[in-house]
């Protein structure tokens, strides 16, 4: 069966580890992978906050460039096929409506994130997908 195997990628130790397994795992199933990175939404427009919109939409594109440059680094020259996509919204639902619409059939993702709030839990994001996605979730410690 073709495989074609989503890294949920944010740049965290986690993540990097899953990356490491998917490489492997690429190799020894001629799989393609699709590394995504999910960036963070915009504040709202009336929140109390005062900044520069397009400024600040631009570093956060700039931050999710160099996150996702980190996962491509590790494939580059291994000769696996794989594609980066850079998402908005909630990681969670992006994950899971990307792999289904893109037809993933195993998910790889870090135990925990970036986020120091939630590593009290397995990892909100990872706990989500585990519970809403289509297809196989690998998590790595």
């Amino acid at each position: 069966m073709f495989k074609k195997i989503l890294l949920a990628f944010d740049g965290s130790a986690h993540a990097h580890r899953a990356a490491d397994y998917v490489l492997k795992l690429a190799k020894d199933n001629n799989a393609e992978v699709e590394i995504v990175t999910v960036r963070e939404p915009m504040p709202p427009q009336g929140s109390r906050v005062v900044y520069d919109r397009k400024e600040m939409d631009k570093q956060i594109q700039e931050n999710a460039q160099k996150i996702v440059q980190q996962a491509e680094d590790k494939f580059q020259g291994t000769g696996i096929t794989y594609v980066s996509k850079i998402l908005k919204g909630d990681p969670a639902d992006a994950i899971c409506k990307v792999a289904e619409e893109d037809q993933i059939t195993e998910i790889v993702m870090g135990s925990r994130g970036v986020n120091p709030i939630s590593r009290f839990l397995l990892g909100s994001v990872s706990s989500k997908v585990l519970n809403y996605s289509p297809c196989t979730v690998v998590i790595v410690k």
